[in-house]
């Protein structure tokens, strides 16, 4: 049974989930122009995805800078923000969301 239970919890990486709604606590940007946004808290509370910390996305993705503005707009206003992605970045690690959908 355990066996059963260890393979569910890594079914996620590679799925579409949504994150619950939460504050954004940091922005942090890479010297390669990935966009990372962690919560308040530290934990973006994916169904789906129960280890994301960060929901990130690349340089080329469009509408970055409206992201960008929603999520600093989130982090000044104390509003809560919630994001859609891909569980799990390039190499599959269950901590990062891939962005595609924000909602503020």
């Amino acid at each position: 049974m355990f066996a059963l239970s260890s393979n569910l919890l890594f079914a996620a990486v590679g799925d579409t989930v949504a994150t619950s709604k939460e504050v954004v606590g940091e922005v942090r940007v890479s010297k390669n122009g990935v966009v990372y946004f962690v919560s308040e808290d530290g934990d973006w509370s994916a169904p789906g995805c129960p280890n994301a910390k960060y929901v990130y996305y690349l340089p080329d993705y469009p509408g970055g800078d409206k992201t960008f503005s929603a999520a600093l707009a989130s982090k000044v206003s104390k509003q809560p923000i919630s994001f859609s992605g891909v569980c799990g970045d390039a190499s599959g690690n269950g901590q990062y969301i891939q962005l595609t959908y924000t909602t503020f």
